[in-house]
């Protein structure tokens, strides 16, 4: 089972909006042509500063599990203050932010943050609905 997954911040008990940030990876299966979505962790979280920590936190554990070409695209990406200050604009801006990195194998990990959404109900709940361990 592989769960890319940390302790949680402090966040407040209600938000306004909130950015939804997943990580998973996409696989298409040769037989069917059908596409499996493995979750790695799902959040919502309350401001866009919070977004890009998560991005790089989610990025910097998904890291540890791969290896070759895609680890060097990661890594490089980590260290990347220009990627960082990318993600702050569009998200700033109103637009939300995809990261993906294909392996070998056709597998695409894909991390994602949507622009701030409306929602309702405390953190622990929207944390615990959300999250998907493989």
């Amino acid at each position: 089972m592989l769960t890319i997954e940390r302790g949680s911040r402090q966040q407040p008990s209600r938000w306004t909006y909130a950015h939804q940030c997943e990580a998973f990876a996409v696989a298409t299966s040769k037989q069917s042509h059908a596409l499996d979505i493995f979750w790695f962790s799902r959040s919502l979280v309350p401001n866009t500063h919070d977004a890009v920590e998560w991005v790089f936190d989610r990025l910097e554990l998904l890291a540890l599990n791969l290896n070759g070409p895609i680890l060097e695209r990661a890594t490089l990406w980590l260290r990347s203050v220009d990627a960082q200050r990318r993600i702050y604009s569009r998200l700033y801006s109103g637009e939300g932010f995809t990261f993906e990195a294909p392996d070998a194998s056709g597998v695409v990990y894909m991390l994602s943050v949507s622009p701030p959404e409306y929602c309702e109900g405390t953190s622990s709940e929207n944390s615990k609905a959300s999250r998907r361990k493989l």
